[in-house]
């Protein structure tokens, strides 16, 4: 798609128009607007400043499109495309906050402090410009973001033509039932006389949603819409928008005084400061006389008339809590391919319980209490981050990725609950998920409350037990609890949850507080020490020496983890043995428990995925470990409730050897953290043996997968192939169809190599992918040329072949060597099994996916000819001392051609073996010259075997003499004719796959 600059205006379009037609006309021309100016601001911005601007701008337009039109669109291309919108619009909202800045700052008297804050803001446009230069070169490498746009417009239409629905409903019914909702909205924020910033910036937002959708609905509507309502829209966004500009002036003074030290400085800011504030204040005042109730009460009549008076709110003064239907609500997030702590499936304490280990069963209790503590936390934080985000929509905010991830919660949708969240009304919120994490959140304040239920070892001195009073607080608190009907919640509600207040009463916050230091008590009653990580109760000081051991290999390989949880360890003495207990990841049935009796180590393992316990086993190849055949047991609240279970036996020859024992025990379990996904992600690109032995090699190597997966697992190297533009899988095949397994292997085993090491030394992750897409493309050049390295040995065998029949062509007179002549044949013999042992060898490495069609249908065309030359030097040798008059020149130029030929074809071979997309000029010429010239002998060859047919006239010898030389001279034209054919082949291979890859 080509970048063009349009109207914000649809030019004929009517109500009676297929919202289709309209949908595809505006998505074109809002993203290819965008097209044209992204690359103007990137790259001439100096040149005029106007281009940031018209990128914000047209950014929004393309937004506010894509959200319109978002129920006819994919949903992957849709969320990938308003992700990248997402990076253009901030990298642009920087730069342009900047340039008004700037401007305003060259008109203000001039003084020192103003020079400060001007030189200042300009090195912070500078900086701003890099990230637009960065979004600019990520998004048009390989015209990326033009293609995208092109499929996703292609998809739009064909759905459209496939599918009833929107997409063929009129345009007036559809753009009526789509503008109702937002104006509902805009009337919704209006704020009152005393609202602060953070309200008009609502009112903005909402009026620039209005804005926006009318420019794409307007051609369904009367002209009223666009000469009367959609003016005074733009007016009150340019209102609004000198205050959000002011506004943020003034933060940006705050800031500049909290990070000044000098007093000297601090009160020159502070005379800005104060120069904002009173600008600011006018502004306000004069929004206020400016949008008068009588200018409401006009709007809204004109509305009215518009989408009808009685879906829009009666008082435009203080606006109303949109209703329901205003904003329907997306449904809670889906599950994920990982167990979700928190969502009711069987715990870690239930089968260290179901192994028999009670003495194991309360620190496994208060261990998921402590992790239940954290997730509350963040599911807490979530809650009152997403309100403040509704409040403030254009603050810079977060997503609390590393939060969720820091605390092993799995759900990654929750990632997106913060931007999706939204004001609905004065104190209404519609957070996505908020059911969901409500719910999450009560069953992880139960797992706290667990441990003080037990009765070893929870009881406080004086023996009461401390669950009673905190189920009964928990109780109190649900009773009043929000019911998160479609996700909509009001912000009184969330203050009641979150409050850390006491006087403000009982909170599920202060009960999580109070929680947890019940459990810091049970803890501290529990762990007497901590020996390198572990948690350690009831030792003796035999044991010491094993827990250092076990857990010098755990803490040499958790670095592997990255940001996964996981690997936390317990020990404790039960009777004559010792017990470590080490919950591996976040699954709940992954558990470790050994047992150490002397020099006798017992693992107890288990497992929901068994190709994973196996894969466990198979690591300890070194060692003598006795496995016990593997059980499969059914647990009830289990998520697959089927686990399996093994049991392995090492008995160490001394001391020494039960500490390496346990060492390199300790060191392998970051290897199962997420294996199976590591395993599913890999199998989209080669089979399963392969995926089973990159991974074994990366834990053997201590790489691992987990760095891997962090960088996106298989989406990292589906942007190397995206990068690379060299292969083309076709649907359902995979990496290794074209790369063949062997070097598939090599390829993702330097993957997960790069992607651990590099992420441990702190390399950015946009130079780890670069090496990736490096290697995959060195790994596609290294295998065509080794595809073409069977051909051009094929190619020399040829030539050895034409220069030998040319050669005993030649020696045929009165006088021959016979012996020479039969040595001759006997080479020719063997030349011509070697050629077929390379047909048969690519043959072979075709049926595993090792190469590719057009190679092995060159060398079997090629072998034609080998076939015939030996057939021909055969015949050559039975030919008499003398051959007849005007049969012996035809015969030898023949035998000269094939030799031309068969050396031309080696040419193009080579030639084809270094060929690229980007190969210079002058080697695809030569690649083709070399083509060209085996076509000439062809021709060549025709005229030469009909010289020799035209012979028979003349011929006065013996007529099986003719018959015998004719049948030479028709074989070595055969072989021409099939050097031909092999370069063809090539020719196409190269010009159709290799040089437009």
């Amino acid at each position: 798609m080509q970048g063009a600059v349009t109207d914000k205006w649809l030019p004929d379009v009517s109500p009676a128009d297929r919202t289709l037609d309209v949908a595809l006309r505006t998505l074109k021309g809002r993203l290819g607007a965008l097209l044209y100016y992204l690359p103007l601001a990137a790259q001439k911005a100096d040149e005029d400043q106007e281009y940031v601007h018209q990128l914000r701008v047209w950014t929004r337009r393309a937004t506010a499109a894509l959200r319109l039109y978002e129920d006819m669109l994919p949903r992957r291309r849709y969320s990938w495309l308003m992700k990248q919108l997402k990076r253009v619009r901030r990298a642009a909202n920087d730069a342009r906050d900047c340039d008004v800045l700037i401007e305003r700052l060259r008109k203000k008297p001039p003084s020192r402090q103003v020079k400060r804050w001007l030189e200042s803001t300009q090195a912070e446009r500078i900086e701003a410009q890099t990230r637009i230069v960065a979004v600019h070169e990520r998004l048009w490498r390989d015209d990326r973001f033009s293609h995208r746009i092109d499929k996703l417009l292609e998809r739009v239409r064909a759905r459209g033509e496939d599918n009833a629905g929107p997409a063929i409903d009129r345009f007036g019914d559809w753009a009526r039932s789509r503008l109702r909702p937002m104006v509902e909205r805009f009337f919704a924020s209006i704020p009152d006389a005393q609202a602060d910033e953070a309200a008009l910036h609502q009112f903005r937002i909402r009026g620039k949603e209005l804005r926006y959708a009318i420019e794409i609905l307007a051609g369904a509507f009367a002209d009223e819409l666009r000469t009367q309502l959609y003016p005074a829209i733009e007016e009150l966004q340019d209102r609004l928008g000198a205050i959000n500009d002011l506004a943020t002036s003034r933060t940006r003074l705050l800031r500049k005084i909290e990070e000044t030290d000098d007093a000297k400085a601090v009160a020159g800011w502070r005379k800005l400061l104060v120069e904002e504030e009173t600008r600011l204040e006018g502004a306000r005042h004069e929004f206020g006389e400016w949008f008068t109730p009588r200018m409401r009460e006009d709007i809204w009549d004109g509305f009215g008339r518009i989408v009808g008076e009685a879906t829009v709110p009666r008082s435009p003064t203080i606006g109303p809590q949109t209703s329901a239907a205003a904003a329907p609500a997306p449904s809670s997030p889906p599950a994920t391919d990982q167990s979700v702590p928190g969502s009711g499936a069987m715990t870690k304490a239930r089968i260290v319980g179901e192994l028999g280990e009670q003495k194991l069963l309360l620190p496994a209790l208060v261990n998921e209490a402590l992790a239940a503590n954290d997730r509350a936390k963040y599911l807490m934080t979530l809650l009152q981050i997403a309100r403040e985000h509704a409040d403030h929509p254009d603050l810079p905010t977060t997503d609390l990725r590393e939060e969720r991830l820091a605390c092993g919660v799995a759900d990654s949708e929750l990632d997106t609950v913060v931007e999706r969240s939204r004001k609905e009304g004065a104190d209404a919120y519609h957070i996505p998920a908020a059911r969901h994490v409500h719910e999450m959140l009560i069953d992880d304040v139960r797992r706290m409350l667990a441990p003080l239920g037990h009765p070893d070892g929870s009881q406080p001195p004086d023996g009461v037990r401390p669950a009673g009073p905190y189920e009964v607080r928990l109780c109190g608190l649900l009773s009043p609890a929000p019911s998160f009907a479609e996700d909509q919640v009001s912000g009184g509600s969330i203050d009641r949850l979150a409050s850390g207040r006491r006087e403000a009463g009982d909170s599920l916050h202060l009960l999580i507080m109070d929680l947890h230091k019940e459990l810091n008590r049970i803890q501290r009653q529990l762990a007497t020490e901590t020996i390198d990580g572990a948690q350690v109760y009831g030792v003796l000081e035999l044991d010491r020496p094993l827990i250092t051991a076990f857990m010098a290999g755990v803490n040499r390989t958790r670095a592997l983890k990255f940001d996964h949880p996981g690997l936390g360890t317990t020990a404790t003495r039960s009777g004559e043995r010792l017990v470590i207990q080490n919950d591996i990841g976040m699954s709940e049935a992954h558990v470790l428990v050994i047992h150490v009796e002397g020099t006798r180590v017992t693992l107890t393992y288990t497992d929901v995925h068994i190709e994973r316990l196996v894969f466990f086993q198979n690591l300890f190849d070194r060692f003598e470990v006795g496995w016990q055949d593997t059980v499969s047991r059914r647990a009830a609240g289990l998520e697959e409730d089927i686990y399996h279970l093994c049991l392995g036996t090492h008995e160490a020859r001394d001391q020494a050897n039960l500490l390496v024992y346990l060492t390199f025990l300790g060191s392998r379990l970051v290897f199962l953290i997420d294996w199976n996904r590591a395993r599913k992600r890999l199998r989209k690109f080669a089979p399963r043996r392969v995926c089973l032995e990159v991974l074994r090699w990366a834990a053997d190597h201590d790489h691992g997968h987990r760095g891997f997966l962090s960088l996106g697992g298989d989406q990292l190297i589906f942007d190397a192939l995206e990068t690379a533009g060299r292969l083309a899988l076709r649907p359902g095949g995979q990496l290794s169809d074209s790369l063949g397994p062997e070097r598939t292997a090599e390829f993702l085993k330097f993957t997960l190599q790069t992607a651990s090491v590099g992420l441990r030394a702190g390399e950015s992750e946009f130079l780890i992918r670069d090496e990736i897409g490096a290697e995959l493309r060195r790994s596609i050049d290294a295998v065509h040329q080794g595809w073409l390295q069977w051909a051009a040995d094929h190619a020399s065998l040829v030539v050895e072949l034409a220069l030998a029949a040319r050669d005993m062509m030649l020696a045929v007179g009165a006088v021959r060597d016979r012996d020479l002549e039969n040595r001759t044949v006997l080479r020719a013999r063997r030349w011509e099994h070697r050629a077929d042992e390379l047909v048969s060898r690519c043959r072979t490495a075709q049926g595993r996916g090792d190469a590719p069609g057009p190679v092995l249908d060159v060398l079997v065309a090629a072998d034609d000819i080998a076939d015939g030359l030996e057939e021909a030097i055969f015949w050559i040798s039975l030919l008499p001392n003398a051959v007849a008059e005007g049969m012996a020149e035809p015969l030898n130029d023949l035998a000269g051609l094939v030799v031309q030929g068969a050396q031309e074809y080696l040419k193009a071979i080579e030639n084809a073996r270094g060929l690229h997309r980007g190969s210079p000029r002058e080697q695809v010429a030569d690649f083709l010259g070399a083509v060209d010239r085996t076509l000439t002998v062809e021709h060549q060859a025709d005229d030469a075997l009909r010289r020799t047919q035209a012979g028979v006239l003349g011929f006065v010898g013996d007529f099986k003499q003719w018959h015998l030389a004719n049948s030479i001279a028709d074989t070595l034209e055969k072989a021409t004719d099939s050097l031909l054919r092999s370069t063809l082949v090539l020719r196409d291979y190269i010009l159709d796959e290799v040089l437009r890859r």
